[in-house]
């Protein structure tokens, strides 16, 4: 029963839905050359992303989000308020966070 449930999950949710590759060759293909960086926030999450690429930008970089920004799916928020775990710190396979100039970024959005 055990193996079947498995088997029953992994159809729902294919590994498929967990890559970025689509999407990231889609920005490559429109806004290469305003793209500044990309990090892959699946240890740490969207927060732990942020604070890599500012880190990795240098002392003059910061980052101010806006919390209500970022779409995190109902029950996940749910679950997050339950054990009090911010939303932004969980693994977050299947996404990047990327940097695009502001005068492109329209551009990068209706690219994926």
């Amino acid at each position: 029963a055990t193996q079947e449930a498995l088997s029953v999950a992994k159809a729902a949710h294919p590994l498929e839905e967990v890559s970025v590759h689509v999407e990231v060759s889609a920005l490559l293909s429109s806004v290469a050359e305003h793209l500044s960086a990309m990090h892959d926030p699946t240890e740490g999450g969207v927060a732990n992303a942020l604070h890599e690429m500012c880190i990795a930008a240098g002392e003059a970089t910061g980052v101010r989000l806006k919390r209500g920004a970022v779409p995190v799916a109902e029950d996940t928020a749910a679950l997050c308020r339950h054990f009090t775990v911010d939303p932004l710190t969980l693994i977050s396979s299947g996404c990047a966070v990327i940097a695009v100039k502001a005068s492109h970024a329209a551009h990068a959005v209706e690219a994926v």
